[in-house]
């Protein structure tokens, strides 16, 4: 089976590109966990899907490999992002995983459940959790956000379903028959992560893309550092791209809180990603 879009991929999308219509960019808040147990919360920006590539429900944004943000995430890969969008009035809440890709560093992805394309429907797992129509708070519900997340180093094995570009390009050119042979999928090689941190990049204009050779984040300002920011942002400092400080930071999202603001009454869904399987299930809510 084909890599798909989650259930609130086109809501997501729709909201993006309104937004995109008037702001040049679409700032989020996003929240994670530093090594004493303290939440941080900063403010990013969001840049598209991961392989450029909706079905992936993968979203990125970049960092600098020597900034606190990176570090903490090294640890633990655990986060929550937060968007708002004016014109749509709708907030999503996504909480998940992150992975990097770094020039040593990529995602590794677990197919081992989801290995062979097959017609048939999937079918949850007997580990999925229940619930129920009581007046429990869902949202609340023991393990609704942190079921499967025991395992948070960034390095850790990840089992969701991303398939190697090349091979999904291949898909959609012929899918009932790689279908019908039931040819075993495959994740993406280090060559297409890597490739895929090289277009991250170029996107980048050529002021942020100056912004990774200045001098490590939120150490002192010198003297000495103050004429070096100085000669980068006049661009005649003569050092490296500063490429090799570069992240890109994966968002692998494994539960969602939608908030409509009807202006009316209001509505409110969430979002649940089987561990193991390629399965959605969607809950509407009380606001």
């Amino acid at each position: 089976m084909l890599p798909s879009l989650a259930p609130w991929s086109s809501a997501f999308t729709s909201a993006v590109a309104s937004e995109l219509e008037s702001e040049p960019f679409v700032p989020f808040s996003f929240s994670n966990v530093g090594e004493h147990g303290i939440p941080h919360t900063r403010t990013c920006v969001f840049r598209g899907f991961l392989f450029n590539d909706t079905r992936t429900n993968v979203l990125l944004f970049t960092c600098d490999k020597r900034s606190a943000k990176f570090k903490d995430l090294i640890k633990n890969s655990n986060f929550e992002a937060c968007f708002y969008f004016h014109k749509a009035r709708k907030q999503f809440r996504f909480s998940g995983a992150a992975r990097v890709i770094t020039n040593e560093r990529y995602p590794i992805i677990d197919l081992s459940n989801l290995s062979t394309i097959s017609n048939s429907e999937d079918k949850l797992c007997e580990s999925e959790i229940k619930l129920n129509d009581d007046d429990l708070v869902v949202e609340q519900e023991n393990d609704f956000y942190s079921i499967g997340l025991g395992k948070v180093g960034i390095d850790e094995p990840l089992m969701y379903k991303i398939v190697s570009p090349s091979q999904a390009q291949n898909m959609n050119v012929s899918t009932l028959s790689l279908a019908d042979l039931n040819i075993p999928i495959h994740a993406p090689t280090e060559e297409e992560w890597k490739a895929e941190r090289q277009r991250c990049w170029n996107d980048l204009s050529r002021s942020l893309k100056r912004s990774f050779k200045r001098p490590p984040p939120g150490s002192l300002l010198t003297s000495e550092k103050y004429t070096l920011l100085d000669s980068i942002n006049r661009g005649v400092d003569g050092t490296s791209s500063g490429q090799e400080n570069f992240v890109v930071v994966c968002m692998f999202v494994k539960a969602v809180d939608l908030v409509e603001l009807t202006g009316g009454v209001d509505k409110r869904y969430l979002y649940k990603k089987s561990y193991d399987i390629d399965v959605w299930k969607e809950y509407e809510v009380c606001p």
